[in-house]
């Protein structure tokens, strides 16, 4: 359910019961319910959004370092580089000298096979 459910859905939800609490001030105690029940679904959002943000990715490297640990992980189909040849980098976009070693642009090392 954790996937499913999106940071502005909490949002939503607890903007509809503080504008519910809102509309129904007069009534005292039934506004400051809706207002106190609008406070979790705000901060679970706020929760939500620093996990997905910030935690764990899709890819476990535990995984992987099981598969090479145990021989499975075959690397013959990565590309040998030209050391005179240009690399391209994708996360700057940009195409640079191999000798480099590292995009001059964006500092990312390019992998190559030994």
């Amino acid at each position: 359910m954790l996937k499913r459910v999106r940071p502005f859905q909490l949002i939503a939800i607890s903007a509809l019961l503080a504008i519910a609490s809102g509309l129904l001030w007069p009534a005292g105690l039934i506004s400051r319910v809706l207002l106190f029940l609008a406070v979790p679904p705000f901060l679970a959002s706020i929760g939500l959004y620093i996990y997905k943000r910030f935690g764990p990715g899709r890819y476990d490297l535990e995984d992987l370092r099981e598969l090479v640990l145990e021989g499975e992980y075959d690397d013959s189909e990565v590309p040998e580089v030209d050391p005179d040849g240009d690399l391209f980098c994708q996360c700057c976009q940009s195409v640079y000298n191999a000798k480099f070693g590292v995009c001059p642009t964006c500092a990312t090392r390019q992998t190559r096979k030994n």
